[in-house]
């Protein structure tokens, strides 16, 4: 008994050593260890083995090797390496590398060690938000522009109705016939002809402001400045496709979009073509004169006044690639979609 206990302190004395790293880790049978230890502890601790008394060859029997002393001095050993750990897979004294099963699972000799976490660096992160950065300022502006696009379009298409309203309210005072309505307008004065009309349609919307004519005290309180206006080119308008004239009357309705109107003859007798007679025309601009981009089919649209309804100019013939001459057509295709 006193053997087995100093066989069994003498392994505790190794594992401690172990524990400091003050031991190495060999890859031996776990059975030879065994009696290496019983043999140097048997000559340190009974000289009388080396004088032949006693046979030097002495071999832990099996009953001790399955001795409840080394089952309970062992087994909580084994037990607190968890499921990667076991007597029969793993030696005691084997090395710290071959108890690692895979490469998230550790034994108690591995402890300190420990995967590096993943994670990036702060090169990798401002380099990622450089990027990121590039790409909004590139694709922003056209995501910003194509919003403002669909917002005007939708305005265009309630400006429309408003007007649609109007108009059939006004030739519904007057016998159904819009004509009857601008038959007192004078034909001789174009500002007061302009003003006429204005003011036909002015009992009919809700309006906020509203102008005779498009000069000297009034010049740029309903209307875009001519001079701001431009097309889809880019620059500015010429003469000829000028939206608001010195003598254009208009107004500001309540959601902010301003009105321009222009009485071409109080007997809708304009020409256009043997089909068409036209009254005068109408130019929307659909976020009033304060706001951007004052741009010819963009938030400013042209319509056509004639005596039974209101139309979006249709470009026929030509011309009509152009994109100057396309500017003022791009009622019509918005209104159609």
């Amino acid at each position: 008994m006193r053997f087995v206990k100093k066989i069994c302190k003498k392994l505790e004395c190794l594992d401690a050593k172990m524990h400091r790293g003050k031991v190495g880790y060999w890859k031996i049978d776990f059975y030879s260890s065994l009696r290496a230890i019983a043999k140097q502890s048997s000559e340190n601790c009974h000289p009388e083995l080396n004088s032949g008394s006693i046979n030097a060859n002495l071999e832990p029997s099996p009953e001790f090797l399955s001795s409840s002393q080394l089952t309970k001095k062992f087994n909580p050993l084994t037990k607190r390496e968890g499921s990667s750990f076991n007597a029969t897979g793993y030696s005691l004294f084997s090395t710290h590398h071959s108890l690692i099963l895979n490469d998230m699972d550790f034994s108690r000799f591995t402890s300190h060690f420990s995967l590096k976490s993943a994670a990036f660096t702060l090169a990798e992160v401002l380099i990622t938000l450089g990027i990121i950065g590039v790409v909004a300022a590139m694709t922003m502006p056209t995501l910003i522009n194509n919003i403002n696009n669909k917002a005007n379009i939708n305005k265009l298409k309630r400006e429309y109705s408003l007007l649609q309203q109007a108009f059939q309210q006004i030739a519904a005072d007057n016998d159904l016939e819009f004509k009857n309505a601008i038959a007192d307008c004078p034909n001789a004065n174009g500002t007061k002809r302009n003003a006429c009309l204005k003011d036909i349609f002015k009992s009919k919307l809700k309006t906020v402001a509203d102008c005779d004519s498009n000069d000297g005290d009034n010049l740029g309180k309903c209307f875009v400045k001519r001079s701001n206006v431009k097309s889809l080119t880019g620059y500015s308008v010429p003469f000829s496709m000028d939206p608001f004239r010195d003598s254009d009357s208009g107004m500001i309705l309540d959601d902010g979009a301003s009105i321009a109107m222009q009485l071409d003859y109080a007997d809708c007798t304009s020409s256009l073509s043997d089909e068409k007679r036209r009254c005068g025309r109408l130019v929307v601009d659909v976020n009033g004169p304060k706001q951007n981009p004052n741009t010819l089919g963009k938030d400013i649209f042209f319509f056509e006044l004639y005596k039974d309804k209101i139309v979006a100019p249709i470009c026929v013939g030509y011309g009509c690639d152009s994109l100057e001459t396309q500017s003022m057509y791009k009622a019509s295709e918005y209104l159609l979609k």
